[in-house]
């Protein structure tokens, strides 16, 4: 159909009732626009409303005569194929763009992740600072009220000094006509020495001694778990029940048989061979009880917490004879041999030396920046050895109370021990067990068969053997095969 204004072809054919005549919609509306209404062709009046749609097939245009010959059909094809290497190369282009946008966004959020883990670590720190200030911090009236409370009423009774005067004066003695064992180890035994007991657990192992003789080892480990061996460790003497929390420290009476465990279910507990229940719990710490230690004269122990307080205890009453606030979370203790000194580790990384008959500090060791996890005196009682939450063991003098050596373990030292002769000392660590000998602390030998973090040892009779506690779940006894 031809349009009766343009004549040519209507691609949206309309008709007009009162004209007659088919246009095309879009040219008629434009002239109506244009001619005040009027149909341009019969010049009568046209309203938009009476144009009636014409149904008809779609209009294919012609191919315009460029097409018609070979050379204007090549010439088609190459000016569609220039449009589309075009289009490809634009394509191509931003495409690249965008990778780079996207790799410059990746790169932009690496960068972010790294500024927010480093400004966590940061707010970490500060806030464990923060803890650490506000704990060593207290108002000096309060320490003012502590220390006269101290001097008031946490002193000793005269009688049970009187019995620590006599047994300082009774070890005293002992020690200096004490020679070395002939059947001491030598060093080239303890190097050599291997696994010869090798005991699976249902927890995680954190404490261990061994008695004098070295027939009994006691363990302690998580869920309270606290078991006596027998024969080297080759069998169970006693499973002990009552604890409910973590078994941070034990240890085995020398001449009784009597043993005592430090949990973090705040009590320490006295247990006996014949009976599987403890006979005494204590009753004045109010946090973790980290640490115990028996005093040399046998008839009493102290126990240490993280409540800032150690108190000395006999093994009948719950309550202690007395109990002394410190100034810091206390995390390791143990008896100097004359009965007179207590060293005790801080959280702070502090030891202080406390004279049990006056309950007052008398000495203040500072060498480790972080936890104490252990301190043990030798026989002779000369030297301290310390163990904190780092990779140096501290030896200090205390004849001229200084630092006189450092030792550095594989890993994070978690205990020390001294053998009785005070010629060996041994180091657990998160590595395993390392042994020293001599003035200068030569390296024996290392032992690392665990498969975890070794969290306690402890000797045997005349270094015959040590025993290993570990958090893979085993205790482990090293000696000769």
């Amino acid at each position: 159909m031809q349009c009766s204004i343009s004549g040519e072809v209507a691609n949206e054919p309309v008709f007009a009732a009162s004209t007659g005549l088919v246009y095309e919609k879009r040219v008629l509306l434009k002239a109506l626009n244009s001619n005040g209404g009027l149909c341009p062709v019969t010049q009568k009046a046209l309203s938009p409303d009476e144009l009636l749609n014409v149904q008809s097939n779609p209009i294919v245009k012609p191919r315009p005569s460029t097409a018609h010959s070979v050379p204007s059909m090549i010439q088609l094809f190459q000016n569609e194929w220039d449009t589309l290497m075009l289009e490809s190369y634009q394509l191509k282009h931003q495409l690249e763009n965008t990778r780079q946008e996207l790799a410059h966004s990746l790169y932009q959020h690496d960068a972010a992740c790294r500024v927010i883990a480093r400004l966590v670590k940061e707010r970490d720190e500060a806030r464990s600072q923060l803890a650490n200030y506000k704990s060593t911090k207290k108002p000096q009236e309060t320490e003012d009220k502590m220390e006269v409370e101290s001097n008031q009423t946490q002193v000793l009774p005269s009688e049970i000094i009187s019995k620590f005067t006599e047994t300082n004066a009774k070890l005293s003695k002992e020690r200096k006509s004490r020679s070395v064992p002939a059947t001491l180890a030598s060093a080239d035994d303890i190097k050599d020495y291997q696994v010869n007991v090798n005991k699976n657990t249902k927890t995680p192992l954190h404490a261990v001694d061994v008695h004098l003789t070295g027939d009994r080892i006691l363990v302690g480990g998580d869920e309270g778990h606290l078991v006596v061996y027998e024969n080297h460790g080759n069998k169970i003497h006693k499973n002990f029940k009552g604890h409910t929390d973590r078994v941070n420290d034990v240890l085995v009476h020398p001449t009784a048989p009597v043993y005592v465990s430090a949990s973090s279910d705040k009590t320490a507990r006295v247990w006996k061979d014949d009976s599987e229940k403890a006979v005494n719990v204590t009753s004045n710490h109010t946090n973790d009880v980290t640490g115990v230690s028996l005093q040399p004269g046998g008839d009493y122990f102290c126990s240490v917490s993280t409540d800032s307080s150690w108190g000395i205890h006999n093994f009948e009453t719950p309550s202690p004879l007395i109990n002394v606030n410190s100034q810091n979370p206390l995390t390791a203790v143990n008896f100097h041999p004359d009965g007179f000194l207590l060293c005790i580790g801080e959280n702070n990384g502090v030891i202080r030396l406390w004279d049990v008959r006056s309950s007052k500090s008398v000495i203040d060791f500072n060498g480790h920046s972080n936890s104490v996890n252990s301190v043990i005196f030798s026989e002779n009682g000369y030297y301290l050895a310390s163990a904190a939450e780092e990779s140096t063991v501290q030896l200090w003098d205390l004849r001229n109370q200084k630092n006189t050596n450092s030792i550095t373990v594989k890993g994070t030292a978690r205990s020390v021990s001294f053998d009785h002769s005070g010629k060996y000392l041994a180091v657990a660590s998160t590595e395993g067990v390392s042994v020293y000998t001599g003035k200068q602390f030569e390296l024996v030998g290392g032992f690392e068969k665990h498969t975890a973090t070794t969290n306690g040892v402890a000797w045997g009779a005349d270094a015959q053997f040590f025993a290993s506690v570990s958090s893979d779940h085993h205790l482990k006894v090293w000696g000769k095969k």
